[in-house]
């Protein structure tokens, strides 16, 4: 059980007490605004047919490469893995790619150059 012992009622806060947390949250939502706009200029051209490792190199980005990958992985954001594994296949010599913002106020490219469609058989009953 809760009990009250004192109410404040509600009143503006002076701006030198929220005056840190306003800038904070400024800056913040710039930088995933910059992260936004960069990351969908770059995406444009890794449609384009241009290489995303060339790409993210000329921008001081890293751009990691990941063989076989898994639904279940450590080390990779979730979110990258859950857009990785929504694209379509990729058609011979044109890789499939997508762009996703992160919760970490980040944005990510996803290219897929090779998938396996995968075996029914090796399904549980419950996903097939």
């Amino acid at each position: 059980m809760l009990r009250v012992k004192q109410h404040k009622p509600v009143a503006v806060q002076p701006l030198a007490q929220v005056k840190d947390f306003i800038e904070q949250q400024l800056k913040t939502k710039l930088a995933q605004q910059k992260a936004q706009d960069l990351g969908q200029k770059l995406l444009t051209s890794v449609q384009q047919g241009e290489p995303a490792k060339k790409i993210a190199a000329q921008n001081g980005l890293a751009w990691k490469t990941v063989a076989k990958a898994k639904r279940q992985m450590t080390g990779i954001n979730n979110q990258i893995i859950a857009a990785a594994f929504n694209l379509p296949l990729p058609q011979p010599g044109k890789p499939s790619v997508t762009g996703v913002s992160l919760d970490n106020n980040g944005y990510a490219i996803a290219q897929l150059t090779k998938g396996d469609p995968g075996e029914p058989k090796h399904l549980v009953t419950k996903q097939q």
